[in-house]
């Protein structure tokens, strides 16, 4: 920590290194991982975070100190950029300022050709991989790394967060494939149904249709022979003319009937449509409530699918086994409910009055709120929250703690001194419902360098200098008191 420095000045790095990372991404980045890039303390991180998004420059999201960048974040990178110019001179007259250029050490190079050797390895292990599997874990539900060593590939955990955006991208490319044939599927049928339909409507007249009539019924044959012998054929002809345009009209006007009754609930989609379904702008202003109902027997996982058809890990919910999430969204707004392991159990599409999804073991399926719950539902009162915690222990002889790369190496953190080094651990632990709190420890040469918490995940990494004693991990979580 520079004690020279002003919160100002914190702020502007972090944003820099927050533009770098989320520029070119749709996904925030928690500030915390950004902290030893930037030389500050968590502490320090979090504040320069309220200060950023106080300014307005940078994008922020329901769980604290995630960000992304904004057109006013990167107009304000830029100008502070510019206020230099030449070998660091500052400009005829601008202010001091501090610049926030970077320079990248031998370590931080090699780590970039790891990236890319890895993320070459990854793409020629993509063909194996089936669409589901693509879907289902480019959405992050299971860390990328522990995916692929299931697969027998082995990837650093420096590149997670590539890895998983490499995943994102093959998804994407294959769903437009998919969306491109289906275009050209549609265009060959409606030209051909161009092409016959004009046909059938010249080839069939509209003494044709009557022929045809009679021929199938000789009942109405009978009748329309005896009507034209008392009353003449002119008059039954506008009889049946009369009969027929109130027919049609009243099976167009039960048919649209039939039809708005049905927009007011919750569309359920099949799984085999989650390449082709997104979020669209709701006509109404007014916000709809989703109660999910969770009757699986395990954990359901329900997250926002948003308007260019990404699955957004940030927006849902956990769902325990036995309850409730409700959510207000928006008409026409799709969600996506699926196992822990992140494979689809179903999806759904808000209508526009509130609905009820159950969750089941092979499916969800939707009904209308009673009339009593609805636009009530995400006003009721909300249940009493108990907290729990639990603390676990871990040793650097337990398989994954100690972080390795390609080939095998423990990852290097630099000097420890005495001619020793630092090597990086990673602990991970996976609490009932969403963490509320991590704290973890270690001793003697063992120190703590991150403690990061994601919906019902924990994880702190740090570095060790020798030794082998025991890291400890203290998770606090919050549960419904009925559910404990």
């Amino acid at each position: 920590m520079n004690h020279g420095e002003t919160s100002k000045d914190r702020a502007m790095r972090l944003l820099a290194l927050v533009r770098e990372r989320t520029e070119h991404s749709h996904e925030p980045i928690f500030v915390a991982r950004l902290a030893d890039a930037c030389q500050l303390s968590p502490s320090e991180a979090e504040a320069a975070w309220r200060y950023l998004r106080d300014l307005g420059v940078i994008d922020t999201f329901r769980i604290e100190y995630t960000a992304r960048i904004n057109a006013k974040g990167i107009d304000a990178v830029d100008a502070q950029m510019h206020l230099r110019s030449g070998e660091g001179a500052l400009k005829e007259g601008a202010d001091a300022v501090r610049g926030y250029g970077r320079a990248d050490s031998a370590e931080g190079l090699d780590r970039a050709r790891e990236v890319s050797k890895e993320l070459d390895q990854l793409h020629t292990f993509f063909p194996k991989l089936t669409d589901a599997e693509l879907s289902a874990y480019s959405t992050k539900s299971l860390p990328i790394g522990t995916f692929l060593q299931s697969k027998d590939q082995t990837f650093s955990v420096l590149t997670e967060d590539m890895l998983a955006n490499a995943f994102k991208e093959e998804a994407d490319r294959r769903k437009a494939e998919a969306t491109q044939r289906d275009v050209h599927k549609i265009g060959v049928s409606q030209t051909y149904s161009e092409r016959v339909a004009p046909m059938s409507e010249k080839t069939e007249s509209t003494a044709d249709r009557w022929i045809r009539t009679l021929k199938n019924n000789w009942i109405i044959a009978g009748l329309v022979v005896l009507a034209v012998t008392i009353i003449g054929i002119g008059a039954v002809a506008e009889a049946i003319k009369h009969i027929r345009e109130g027919i049609t009209s009243g099976t167009a006007r039960h048919g649209k009937s039939s039809e708005l009754a049905g927009t007011g609930i919750a569309k359920s989609i099949p799984c085999g449509e989650l390449s082709r379904v997104a979020s669209e702008p709701s006509a109404s202003s007014e916000d709809v409530n989703l109660e999910f109902v969770n009757a699986s027997g395990n954990t359901a996982k329900v997250r926002w699918i948003d308007e260019t058809a990404k699955v957004i890990p940030s927006v849902g919910s956990d769902i325990p086994n036995t309850m409730n999430w409700t959510t207000p969204t928006s008409s026409s707004h799709v969600w996506l409910i699926s196992t822990e392991a992140g494979l689809c159990v179903g999806i759904v599409s808000a209508g526009e009055a509130d609905s009820i999804v159950k969750i089941g073991n092979h499916g969800v399926s939707v009904r209308l709120a009673p009339a009593s719950q609805r636009n009530q539902v995400a006003s009721r009162s909300p249940p009493k929250i108990c907290t729990e915690e639990k603390t676990v222990t871990f040793s650097p002889d337990e398989p994954g703690v100690m972080q390795t790369r390609p080939d095998g190496q423990r990852i290097d953190l630099g000097d420890g001194g005495g001619g020793t080094r630092l090597q990086k651990w990673t602990i991970r632990w996976n609490a009932p419902a969403k963490v509320t709190s991590v704290k973890c420890s270690g001793q003697r040469n063992e120190h703590v360098l991150q403690e990061n918490k994601d919906g019902s995940h924990a994880e702190c990494s740090g570095s060790i200098n020798g030794g082998n004693d025991a890291l400890s991990m203290h998770v606090v979580w919050d549960v419904p008191c009925d559910q404990q």
